[in-house]
């Protein structure tokens, strides 16, 4: 893209932004968030300074929505991953609560899990279908206005 206004031999700067979005440095640092414990060790692995990290997520719109965007696709993919240990999970507990031979406490602490699990996932599916439900009649409303 530059090249041709440059010559082919234009190399970006560290400050240039990528994508016309966010700097290196940035992209740097937004990969470090996401790993490091807390603010000032990413700023450590980025190699940038602590002030100017949390200037960015305070003041740059841009990097505050790459950094909410990483956010939001590492917890749909832990939410991936929880949903496909949710299956086995409840298996065991069924095992262990059906297990005759078992200690009567852990088959009892078994059944309870089980219990909060589904309890959790049908309070979480009513309120899905609720939720759906009012969007759906929220678009009706919304089409018969126009």
């Amino acid at each position: 893209m530059l090249s041709g206004v440059y010559g082919s031999g234009y190399q970006k700067s560290k400050h240039e932004k990528v994508g016309d979005i966010i700097t290196g440095r940035q992209e740097r640092a937004l990969a470090a968030l996401i790993a490091a414990p807390t603010i000032e060790a990413a700023a450590t692995a980025a190699a940038v300074g602590y002030t100017t990290l949390r200037r960015w997520l305070k003041d740059d719109l841009e990097f505050r929505r790459a950094y909410e965007g990483r956010l939001t696709e590492l917890v749909a993919d832990a939410a991936k991953q929880a949903k496909l240990a949710l299956a086995p999970a409840l298996a065991t507990l069924q095992e262990i609560a059906a297990d005759k031979e078992g200690p009567a406490a852990v088959r009892v602490q078994a059944a309870r899990s089980l219990l909060d699990a589904a309890l959790k996932l049908t309070e979480i599916s009513d309120i899905v279908t609720r939720l759906e439900a009012l969007e759906e009649l929220e678009g009706e409303r919304a089409a018969r206005r126009y």
